[in-house]
């Protein structure tokens, strides 16, 4: 299936920028200093590409269909593995969640201003 498909149901904000990599399992955008990968809305679409990113999928344990992870690259620290912040099938959440305008890591725990 064509990644441009997997997004038909939704509607990507416009400041959300294209990032995807014709390496990766699925298409992803980024805003705010957040990377969101966003799987199929198709459950059969969704069960082949999880059983890509993780080996092992079953209908009863698909892989949410977005995920948000932290762009370390954004800090200048490139070695840094991007952090799983959230994973979820709610588009809505996914919304709220990177609508996070300042973030960054202190202590190991993220700190947030969220902007209104």
């Amino acid at each position: 299936m064509d990644w441009s498909t997997y997004i038909t149901d939704l509607s990507i904000p416009k400041a959300w920028k294209y990032n995807g990599y014709h390496h990766d399992v699925l298409p992803s955008w980024y805003v705010n200093g957040f990377i969101i990968y966003i799987d199929s809305h198709l459950k059969s679409e969704r069960l082949i590409n999880s059983k890509e990113w993780n080996g092992c999928a079953t209908m009863d344990n698909l892989n949410p269909r977005f995920t948000v992870f932290s762009d370390n690259y954004a800090s200048g620290n490139t070695l840094d593995i991007p952090e799983e912040l959230l994973a979820t099938d709610n588009f809505v959440e996914v919304l709220e969640f990177v609508s996070i305008k300042d973030m960054w890591k202190k202590e190991n725990k993220y700190v947030c201003t969220i902007t209104v």
